[in-house]
């Protein structure tokens, strides 16, 4: 049985077309779990589910996160394999069957899907061109735990519960995942398309957040980081320099690094400060589609 997990907050624009993507897939169940959304998102979903019975809703009365979510969704999800996708993300066509695939070898406890930018704009879209090219090009070499929660599949019982004051909770299992001696795969066949951020401030909104998380997985737990400063430096170095020959390249690839350092840098200081997750994750805005 196949599962597929959503954590919804005010997602009224993209949520229908979502659910109506997933139905095509596959899949065995749709659980959708609105985290108080005060928008039409609940409407949208109860609407669809009265049609297709595979899709459930759970509404919360009192928002509390999307760790909280997730935690709902592993509890009620009754499929051996569980998708966890964000709201916001359209799923290309065949993914079910890339990501399941990989679950036929009993080791392989989670396999990582690919986002895939929508139209990037400007600059700031720029910026978010590479940085998906660069984590493409690692997680094809190396996936490590540096999963996207953009789109995973995990085998079901691996990971029952999380902390609801973890940043990254697609990172936070992934970790799980490994320490439980299961194998973590990379499938680039297994596609999502994303809205990147279109201002500099939901850029540095969005990457910051990330960059907390990945303080309180390395320092609270105690894992060994496989992403830092240097480490996004040495890994962007050879892209950077076949963009660097271009225009838009000579133009933007300066201005990413500074604020490349910016997100790390304001990424500390939330950590630091021991924000809560409604705190760090704000919403940005523009990559609502």
């Amino acid at each position: 049985m196949i599962s597929v997990g959503i954590a919804a907050y005010n997602e009224e624009k993209s949520i229908g077309r979502v659910l109506s993507l997933w139905q095509k897939e596959p899949v065995d169940e749709i659980v959708v779990v609105s985290d108080e959304s005060t928008d039409r998102t609940d409407k949208i979903i109860e609407e669809i589910s009265r049609k297709d019975k595979r899709v459930h809703l759970f509404r919360r009365s009192k928002r509390k996160g999307k760790p909280s979510a997730v935690n709902e969704i592993l509890k009620k999800a009754k499929g051996n394999i569980l998708i966890m996708a964000d709201a916001d993300v359209y799923p290309v066509e065949g993914l079910t069957k890339h990501l399941v695939k990989h679950f036929r070898d009993k080791k392989t406890g989670l396999v990582a899907g690919h986002p895939i930018l929508t139209k990037p704009r400007g600059m700031v879209g720029y910026w978010s061109e590479i940085s998906f090219d660069l984590i493409h090009e690692k997680r094809k070499k190396d996936i490590g735990w540096d999963v996207t929660g953009n789109l995973y599949a995990l085998r079901a019982g691996i990971v029952k519960k999380i902390p609801e004051e973890v940043m990254l909770d697609d990172t936070h299992i992934a970790l799980n995942v490994k320490r439980k001696n299961f194998d973590i795969v990379y499938e680039p066949e297994a596609m999502v398309l994303v809205k990147p951020p279109e201002t500099i401030r939901d850029f540095i909104a969005q990457k910051s957040r990330t960059r907390a998380g990945w303080y309180q997985i390395t320092k609270d737990e105690k894992t060994k980081a496989k992403r830092s400063v240097m480490h996004d430096l040495k890994l962007s170095l050879p892209l950077a320099l076949k963009k660097l020959l271009t225009p838009k390249g000579i133009i933007c690839l300066p201005s990413l690094y500074v604020f490349s350092l910016v997100v790390w840098i304001n990424g500390w200081w939330q950590w630091k400060r021991r924000k809560k997750v409604l705190d760090v994750w704000k919403i940005a805005e523009t990559t609502k589609h």
